[in-house]
């Protein structure tokens, strides 16, 4: 969630992009999820997801809010990304999985420079400001969560996102096997990941990634809670 490559090379892989087949809820035809990178006009689609998920209506007074704080947030992940794929159905983004490589090219170099520019657009936004400051707060105890992984284990997977019409349908998994997969053609051995208790871990646990780190923090959505936080470490055969 590599674009690296020319806009021709991107259009390529989006043409070849392969499908798999979701079920419906009610049993009914089944609909082919395409899968592709991720490309610098999804931005705004997921922020939109990342909203969704993680901002809901009732976080900020102002929708303009929740819409800066998402973008801030899957900008921050886009500007050092160096893997990313969506899926999709009928064109529209159910999923997103982004990760990174040590040593490899971003894949949207002009991520970082939205996220400056975001960042500094806060004060035209209400409530921008807090938005900011919490996100920073989260970033930096983060990293200090991650510093010693980090320097044994050059891989992250950063953001893992799939629409709550889309769970329970096999797209998720499909997504972080597509993932797992671009790591064994890196030659990694092992990568690690973050997340908290606000989130479904246990689905890294039932796949086999081990906790190594454990810390405490604030919601950096704003809504004052204090979340365990934990980083875990899976290993590739």
């Amino acid at each position: 969630m590599t674009l690296a490559h020319s806009n021709a090379r991107q259009r390529e892989h989006i043409h070849h992009a392969s499908c798999a087949q979701m079920v419906h809820g009610d049993g009914g035809a089944c609909e082919h999820v395409a899968f592709r990178p991720v490309t610098p006009d999804d931005a705004d689609e997921l922020a939109a997801l990342d909203m969704h998920t993680w901002f809901p209506q009732d976080l900020y007074s102002y929708a303009q809010t929740r819409h800066y704080a998402a973008r801030l947030d899957v900008l921050h992940y886009l500007r050092s990304s160096t893997y990313g794929e969506v899926a999709t159905l009928r064109g529209t983004i159910l999923g997103v999985v982004l990760g990174a490589v040590e040593g490899k090219r971003p894949i949207v170099p002009a991520a970082a420079g939205w996220y400056r520019q975001a960042h500094a657009n806060a004060p035209m936004v209400p409530e921008g400001i807090t938005v900011r400051r919490n996100l920073d707060k989260e970033i930096r105890t983060d990293l200090a969560l991650e510093r010693d992984v980090r320097k044994d284990v050059p891989a992250e997977l950063q953001l893992f996102i799939v629409s709550a019409a889309a769970r329970g349908k096999g797209v998720g998994g499909q997504l972080y096997s597509r993932f797992l997969a671009h790591l064994r053609e890196c030659d990694e051995k092992r990568y690690f990941l973050y997340t908290d208790s606000d989130c479904d871990y246990g689905f890294y646990e039932a796949h086999g990634l081990t906790r190594v780190a454990q810390g405490t923090g604030d919601d950096y959505t704003g809504s004052g809670r204090t979340l365990d936080k934990f980083i875990y470490v899976g290993k590739l055969s």
